[in-house]
């Protein structure tokens, strides 16, 4: 896990070093300035405005479309996904999703996986606030807003959630859901945009195992419904290394 979080660890220490300076002698106003200047504004990057506004409990799974998908096993990964899409296993570290030019004319997946103490590895201090496994960090993160900022921790959130959230296209048609499904539940963030469809599925399995699966759609073939099933399929690969 150290070697895969090396490109992603700097960011987190150079900004809570930094927002720990500012809170110290700051107050909310400013942490919100400090963080506009640094990430952006709700205007540029919308999602940092966005709460959770829908909810997919136990949503009815369509077995047909899943017979049309081809199964993939990439290390910790196994899932089934649109035939045409290529596919790519993912390390964390920041700004990957905007660096592969070559996603600008295929349809494309990310897949990440985590181990069960992911976040709390990262940020043993927060276990104070009641954050005790890597559900409960994923919901304060999609939870946070620039809005709501008020000191270190709220501060801290809103930065989590500009780097875990990709590219998600254009406009502020952005929409993020709750779903649990089986044995996994989560968050999808999506957007649909004329130049596809844009869906990033934050999700923890009963075993607290961390999964991100990000699926850029050109062909704008699919939908909240389809995606919903597609996360239905995915699974810890029991035989990492093969398939």
């Amino acid at each position: 896990m150290k070697k895969k979080l090396t490109r992603f660890l700097p960011w987190i220490v150079v900004w809570s070093a930094a927002i720990l300076t500012v809170t110290t002698f700051g107050k909310p106003y400013v942490l919100k300035t400090y963080v506009e200047m640094g990430i952006g504004t709700c205007n540029k990057i919308p999602v940092l405005c966005i709460l959770p506004s829908q909810n997919f409990t136990n949503p009815q799974i369509d077995k047909n479309y899943i017979l049309s998908l081809a199964r993939y096993k990439i290390e910790e990964i196994e899932i089934a996904l649109p035939k045409d899409f290529f596919v790519i296993k993912e390390q964390i570290y920041r700004a990957y999703y905007k660096k592969r030019k070559r996603t600008e004319k295929d349809s494309i997946a990310y897949l990440l996986y985590q181990n069960p103490d992911f976040f709390q590895s990262l940020f043993p201090q927060l276990k104070k606030y009641s954050l005790k496994n890597n559900y409960d960090f994923l919901s304060r993160i999609l939870n946070a807003r620039t809005p709501d900022i008020k000191d270190l921790p709220s501060t801290l959130f809103v930065i989590l959630k500009s780097i875990f959230t990709p590219d998600i296209g254009p406009g502020s048609n952005i929409k993020i859901a709750r779903f649990s499904v089986a044995d996994k539940r989560g968050f999808i963030t999506y957007n649909y945009t004329k130049e596809g469809n844009y869906f990033n599925c934050d999700i923890v399995n009963s075993k607290q195992e961390f999964f991100k699966v990000y699926l850029k759609d050109k062909k704008k073939e699919l939908d909240i419904d389809k995606v919903l099933t597609i996360i239905s399929t995915l699974q810890k690969n029991k035989e990492k290394g093969q398939g």
